[in-house]
């Protein structure tokens, strides 16, 4: 739930700060001045829905793509004595810190 007012936070302050900018710099009065018949509020919806879709394209892509770029292979059944080895002593640290992981513990514990 946090991540997700965060998330909307941030994106709204920056709606707030391009409004602000807009006001302070007088854009909304110069274009008039020079008789464009621009709509700044149409323009600050149209941002926010390419910033919200754009932020939330690249959420989903994130995990995917840094394991592909890292080659990483994640680790449900051990098929040799490293991985093993990995899987037993990633419990026993998540057992000590529990913060340091937040998967579940039990998926990693194998006996």
């Amino acid at each position: 739930m946090l991540r997700l007012g965060l998330y909307l936070g941030s994106n709204l302050a920056i709606l707030v700060v391009l409004s602000g900018v807009f006001r302070l710099l007088g854009i909304d009065s110069l274009l008039q001045a020079n008789g464009v018949d621009l709509n700044l509020t149409a323009l600050l919806i149209f941002a926010a829905v390419l910033a919200f879709a754009g932020s939330l394209i690249s959420l989903f892509l994130s995990k995917t793509m840094a394991k592909a770029g890292m080659r990483v292979q994640v680790i449900t059944t051990p098929r040799n004595p490293v991985e093993h080895w990995l899987m037993v002593t990633e419990a026993e640290i998540h057992l000590q810190a529990p913060g340091a992981c937040s998967d579940n513990p039990s998926r990693f514990f194998v006996r």
